[in-house]
């Protein structure tokens, strides 16, 4: 595991092994790529809040702990699971490079008032924490204006960016 901190938000990155490399159930049939990321998801939140942490969501899938009066943000990649812990809302995504999948899905998340300088990976990444941090449900991408430090929501509220290469994976924090 790694552990960082951005600003004032604690960051928690736990590798994903390859599916090749997923070890055995105990019934000898190979563990699924989704059970692997949530063991992933499940170690990184024992080792920041203990063994006892339980993982809540709410009505609209937002994470939380169970009796923390802070906040969450969960985000996976094939290759990694990212944690960030703050005391405000946070949205958090990590992302590896996948241009040809982004340049497929445009349409559903970029817009000409995107910063062009920011890669389709940026702007994802962007997007995805900023809809996170905002907490509203339905929020489409498409109406999450961002730039190289912020981004911006239809009702205002403007987020601080900032993107982190974690080995393979971008990683977006949205503040």
């Amino acid at each position: 595991m790694t552990s960082l901190s951005i600003h004032d938000v604690e960051i928690h990155i736990q590798p994903i092994p390859p599916h090749e490399e997923a070890r055995p159930a105990s019934h000898g049939a190979a563990h699924s790529r989704r059970e692997i990321e949530i063991e992933a998801r499940n170690s990184l939140i024992k080792e920041a809040f203990g063994h006892d942490a339980q993982l809540l969501h709410d009505e609209h899938g937002s994470p939380s702990i169970q009796g923390f009066p802070g906040y969450i943000s969960i985000s996976h990649s094939r290759q990694a699971v990212a944690l960030a812990i703050a005391h405000h809302p946070i949205g958090i995504d990590i992302e590896e490079a996948r241009n040809e999948q982004l340049e497929r899905v445009r349409e559903r998340f970029a817009t000409p008032a995107d910063s062009p300088t920011l890669s389709l990976l940026q702007q994802w990444t962007a997007k995805e924490a900023v809809f996170k941090a905002a907490g509203t449900p339905g929020l489409p991408l498409t109406d999450i204006t961002v730039t190289p430090t912020s981004a911006t929501t239809p009702d205002g509220r403007v987020y601080t960016l900032s993107w982190h290469q974690i080995g393979s994976n971008l990683l977006c924090l949205a503040l």
